[in-house]
């Protein structure tokens, strides 16, 4: 027991500040352990080639492959968002890209309101209970619950810190 909770310990500790994106000792990626980042929709479509390509075209820099796809109908982005350890559980460090946003810092879990969590929703559930839907400007990251909810479905913000974590828009 004592041996995993000091692997744990050791692979949070690796992860990248600003992305989340967990390497090891030598500073090469790794595959982040299951829940410390957000999620996708369990039944989200593969990526349209076409919007990632022109993604990177307009940013001048390709997406990285552990970002996952969200959005849909209007147009899509890419995000990734994990815990740091050391930091409270309602702050998470990430990036998130489309072909008009591009941030790259910390997000806070927070309601539709700008208050802390319900009382059901603890910080440390949020991973394993909610996924995250869109990016709303003005907002932030939409999280939708996995378990279907009747209307009004509930949701969270993952919603932007850093004002210097935006990239100026590509041109044109």
């Amino acid at each position: 027991m004592i041996r995993a909770g000091l692997y744990l310990s050791l692979a949070l500790a690796l992860l990248d500040p600003v992305t989340g994106i967990a390497q090891d000792a030598a500073g090469e990626r790794t595959t982040a352990m299951a829940r410390t980042c957000v999620q996708n929709h369990p039944e989200t479509g593969p990526t349209p080639e076409w919007d990632a390509e022109e993604v990177a075209r307009l940013w001048g820099d390709p997406l990285d492959p552990d970002l996952l796809l969200v959005g849909g109908v209007d147009s899509y982005g890419w995000v990734r968002a994990c815990r740091l350890e050391g930091v409270p559980p309602e702050i998470l460090a990430g990036e998130y890209r489309d072909r008009v946003t591009w941030y790259r810092g910390r997000f806070r879990l927070q309601d539709p309101q700008g208050d802390a969590l319900p009382g059901d929703v603890l910080p440390g559930d949020v991973l394993d209970r909610f996924y995250v839907s869109h990016y709303s400007p003005g907002e932030g990251l939409v999280l939708y619950p996995l378990a279907e909810t009747p209307p009004p479905v509930p949701h969270l913000l993952l919603v932007p810190l850093d004002d210097t974590g935006f990239a100026a828009p590509p041109p044109g």
